[in-house]
């Protein structure tokens, strides 16, 4: 699968449909998987999510890539994982109160992969931001 596929796989259901988001609703932290099923963007290519959901994205990817399932593998470096899922925790946490903060985690998260991730602002309504001259 190629990278933007992935990522675009991995975010766009959350910002399609809100209640996706993995989040436990006794404390308002987004988990790698809630009680009721419910997944964040990480969580869904973990083989193992629920015992992973005391760890934080640098643990888990940067540690081994073997904590994911055989088709997330060896597609996003650990940098790539980081971003995607700063995009993920920004979209289910604070957004829209702070869509500056989403537009510079997709700014972020295409620096680090080095793609255009249009369709991620049209989705969550945003412009895309402009590199400065």
């Amino acid at each position: 699968m190629e990278k933007k596929e992935f990522i675009l796989i991995s975010l766009l259901p959350y910002f399609k449909d809100r209640s996706l988001c993995g989040m436990n609703p006794a404390t308002d932290d987004c988990m790698y998987l809630t009680p009721e099923g419910k997944m964040c963007a990480i969580g869904q290519w973990l083989i193992d999510p629920k015992a992973m959901n005391e760890l934080d994205v640098f643990t888990i990817i940067g540690i081994d890539q073997r904590t994911l399932k055989p088709e997330a593998r060896g597609i996003l470096s650990f940098m790539e994982w980081t971003a995607m899922q700063s995009v993920h925790d920004t979209w289910a946490n604070n957004y829209p109160d702070s869509g500056e903060e989403l537009g510079l985690s997709i700014r972020e998260l295409e620096y680090q992969t080095n793609l255009e991730l249009v369709e991620l602002y049209d989705a969550a309504g945003l412009k895309p931001l402009l590199e400065e001259a």
